[in-house]
């Protein structure tokens, strides 16, 4: 098929989508190494939820087929929201396997850890250009 020809809606949506699933699952398969780097984006992808908030989880907070994401981690801190857990959700805790507390935690395990250190892309080393 070549550029000059017009796609219907239904078709370019369709096209749109499959291109999205397909670099949704390369980012899960090749993008992500460690079970940590998958877990915390599966949560935020399947949960439709903010890096700042997933950093925030608790084991707790994952309990049952739910998930909790409590009123004081919320961007508007207006209510707590319970979410139904995405079934692939629950492919990537069982691989991780986390423990009690923090989901995330930082070295010294008393707080979550940071935007910055969760970014897999501050881990890379610089290029030389």
């Amino acid at each position: 098929m070549n550029v000059e020809q017009a796609f219907s809606l239904p078709q370019a949506k369709s096209l749109l989508y499959k291109s999205f699933r397909t670099a949704i699952e390369r980012l899960f398969t090749r993008g992500f190494l460690t079970p940590r780097d998958k877990l915390l984006f599966a949560i935020a992808y399947y949960c439709a939820c903010r890096v700042s908030e997933v950093l925030a989880l608790t084991a707790e907070d994952l309990a049952g087929s739910v998930v909790t994401l409590r009123k004081c981690t919320t961007k508007g801190k207006i209510a707590t929201r319970t979410l139904p857990e995405h079934p692939k959700l629950q492919g990537y805790l069982a691989a991780d396997d986390p423990p009690s507390g923090l989901l995330f935690p930082e070295r010294n395990g008393n707080k979550p850890l940071t935007r910055a250190a969760a970014d897999p892309q501050s881990c890379l080393p610089a290029s030389e250009d």
